[in-house]
C-alpha cells in the first residue's frame, strides 16, 4: 500500500500486518528447516551445495523478518514494505529449488508453489488493489526467472520454455486484486471506526471501568491531543449505571471547558458519534502525577511542594469562582509537566464529580470505589463529604489539597487503614499528625500549620478561599527557593526526553483519567 494509505491506518492495524508478516515468515522458516533434512534423507529434491546455501540464506531472512517485527526496530510502514522485498526474493529462491523437480505429465499442469506464495502473501499482507498485483506479478515472475537462472548455470537441461508449467502464476496474478480489495476494505473500515469527528484515534492510551483514553491527531491540525471516551457497550450493563457514566461524562467535559486557567486541562472538543460513543477531545501532556512522582522518586522538597500547590490554588481559585467544587482532588490527579518550554507545570484533572453529592455505597478499595464512578477517594476525602453533607463548599477542595500537601511532604496519606470505611472514618473524626513529624524534610512552621489548619475538621476554620491559601503560600519564607533552573535540572535527570504516548497516561479502573511517564 502506499505511504499515505498505510500511514492513514491506526496504529493496531497497522501493528497488526508487521505481526502477520512476522508470523508468516517464521512459519516460512520453519517449513525450510523442515525441509532440508528431508529433502537429503529422501532425496525428493534434487540439491547441490549452492541450493543448501540458498535455503539457508531463505531461513536467516525469514528469520530476521521474524525479529524485526517482534523487536519493533521499523515502524510498521517501513517493514511491510521489507516484506515485499522479502516476499519477492523468496519466490526466486521457491523457484531455484522446486524447478529442478520434472512437470507431472498430467492434463492439468500442477500448481507450483511460486504460484501459491504469490496468492498467499498479497491476501495475508494487505495492500491495495493496484499494490497487491504488482507484488503478486513479481513473485510469479521469480518462476519463470529461476527456471532460465537454472538453464544458463547449467543446473538444468533446456527442453524449451515450459509453458504449462508457468501458467497458474498467470491465473494467480488475474485473481490477487480482487481477493486482496476485499481484505484491504477490511482494514480501511476498522480505521474508519477509530474516528471520531474531526479526530483520528492512533494510539490506545489506556482502558478503565467507565472508558478509555486514546492519543488522537486532527485532521487539519498539528495538535496531538487525547481523547477520553465510553464506547455503548459499556452503557448496556443497565440503565441506572448508563445515566449515571453518561451525566458524569458530561459534567467533566462541560465543567473543565468553563475553565480557562493554564493549571486546568483545557478541553477541545465533545460530542457523541453515530455509533452512540461519548467522547471529549483535551490536552496531551508530558509529565507525571503526583502520585507516581512521589512513589518513584519519594518525598517533595517542601519549597518545591510551596511551589506546586500555589498552582493548584490557582485553578481552584477559578473554578470556586465559577461555583464548581472539585471534589475529587488527589495526588492522581495533579499533573506535573513541561508545557510553554515551563517544566514543573501543574494541571489539574478530572472534574467528573463536580456536582455530584457524596453517595454512601461501600467502598471497595482505598484510592477507588465502586465500578464505573468514583464518589470519593477515601484517602483524600474531606470530612464534610464523608459525612454526606449537602452544603458542600470549595473549603472541601481545600482540605483534599492538603492531604495531597502531606503525601508530597512526607511520603504518606494523612491517616492509615486497613479499610476504607476506617480511613473515612478517621477523616470524620482523628487529628492528623504534624506533617513535619513524618516528613524527612525540616518543614518551615508555617507550612506546616497551614497545612495542619487546612486539615480542620471545621470547614469554617480552614481557609476561606483558594485565593487566600494561595496568599498563605506566598507569605512562607525560605532560605531557598524553588526556581526554573532547580526545576530544569530535576527534568534533565528524571525525564530527560519525552517518552512515547503509551508511557504517558493510563486510565484507571474508576474511569480517572491520570497521566503518568513510566
Amino acid at each position: 500500500m502506499s505511504v499515505s494509505t498505510m500511514r492513514s491506518w491506526s496504529p493496531e492495524l497497522q501493528q497488526a500486518v508487521a505481526q502477520r508478516l512476522g508470523s508468516l515468515a517464521l512459519l516460512v522458516a520453519g517449513v525450510e528447516l523442515l525441509t532440508l533434512p528431508l529433502s537429503v534423507y529422501f532425496g525428493f529434491l534434487p540439491m547441490a551445495g549452492v541450493d543448501y546455501l540458498i535455503l539457508l540464506g531463505w531461513v536467516v531472512a525469514s528469520l530476521l523478518i521474524f525479529y524485526w517485527s517482534r523487536a519493533k526496530r521499523f515502524t510498521p510502514w517501513v517493514l511491510l514494505h521489507v516484506g515485499y522485498v522479502y516476499a519477492v526474493v523468496s519466490a526466486f529462491a521457491l523457484g531455484i529449488t522446486v524447478n529442478k523437480i520434472p512437470l507431472p505429465e498430467v492434463l492439468i499442469p500442477a500448481w507450483s508453489p511460486v504460484a501459491v506464495w504469490a496468492f498467499m502473501f498479497p491476501v495475508i499482507i494487505p495492500a491495495r488493489p493496484w499494490k497487491a498485483l504488482l507484488i503478486a506479478f513479481s513473485i510469479a515472475a521469480m518462476d519463470p526467472l529461476s527456471y532460465l537462472t537454472l538453464v544458463a548455470t547449467g543446473s538444468l537441461a533446456a527442453d524449451g520454455f515450459p509453458v504449462a508449467r508457468f501458467l497458474p502464476n498467470l491465473v494467480v496474478v488475474l485473481l490477487v486484486p480482487f481477493v486482496s480489495r476485499i481484505v484491504y476494505q477490511l482494514g480501511s473500515e476498522a480505521t474508519k471506526a477509530q474516528e471520531l469527528g474531526s479526530y483520528l484515534l492512533t494510539e490506545p492510551l489506556g482502558k478503565g471501568g467507565m472508558g478509555e483514553v486514546w492519543r488522537a491527531e486532527h485532521r487539519m491540525l498539528a495538535r496531538p491531543a487525547a481523547v477520553k471516551l465510553i464506547r455503548p457497550e459499556v452503557l448496556s450493563k443497565n440503565r441506572s449505571y448508563a445515566a449515571t457514566v453518561v451525566q458524569r461524562f458530561e459534567r467533566e467535559a462541560q465543567a473543565t471547558a468553563q475553565l480557562t486557567s493554564p493549571n486546568t486541562v483545557q478541553i477541545y472538543d465533545f460530542g457523541t458519534t453515530d455509533d452512540g460513543t461519548f467522547f471529549y477531545v483535551m490536552e496531551l501532556l508530558d509529565g507525571v502525577d503526583l502520585e507516581t512522582m512521589v512513589k518513584r522518586h519519594g518525598p517533595i522538597s517542601p519549597e518545591r511542594t510551596v511551589h506546586i500547590l500555589r498552582q493548584a490554588a490557582r485553578s481552584l481559585r477559578e473554578a470556586h469562582e465559577h461555583g464548581l467544587i472539585h471534589r475529587d482532588i488527589k495526588p492522581a490527579n495533579l499533573f506535573l509537566c513541561r508545557s510553554g518550554g515551563i517544566t514543573d507545570f501543574v494541571k489539574l484533572l478530572d472534574f467528573g464529580l463536580v456536582t455530584t453529592a457524596f453517595e454512601s455505597d461501600v467502598l471497595q478499595d482505598v484510592n477507588l470505589t465502586r465500578e464505573g464512578f468514583a464518589p470519593c477517594t477515601p484517602g483524600y476525602v474531606a470530612p464534610e463529604v464523608a459525612s454526606g453533607r449537602r452544603d458542600i463548599t470549595g473549603a472541601a477542595d481545600l482540605y483534599s489539597l492538603a492531604c495531597v500537601a502531606y503525601w508530597m511532604l512526607t511520603g504518606e496519606m494523612v491517616f492509615d487503614a486497613n479499610t476504607p470505611m476506617e480511613l473515612i472514618a478517621q477523616h470524620v473524626s482523628s487529628p492528623p499528625d504534624s506533617p513535619a513529624e513524618r516528613s524527612p524534610f525540616d518543614v518551615p512552621s508555617e507550612l506546616d500549620q497551614l497545612i495542619l489548619q487546612s486539615l480542620s475538621k471545621d470547614p469554617e476554620e480552614r481557609p476561606q478561599s483558594a485565593r487566600e491559601l494561595e496568599r498563605s503560600l506566598e507569605r512562607i519564607s525560605f532560605k531557598k527557593h524553588w526556581t526554573e533552573d532547580e526545576a530544569a535540572k530535576w527534568w534533565a535527570l528524571h525525564q530527560p526526553t519525552r517518552r512515547s504516548s503509551s508511557e504517558m497516561m493510563e486510565l484507571t479502573g474508576s474511569g480517572t483519567l491520570v497521566h503518568a511517564v513510566r
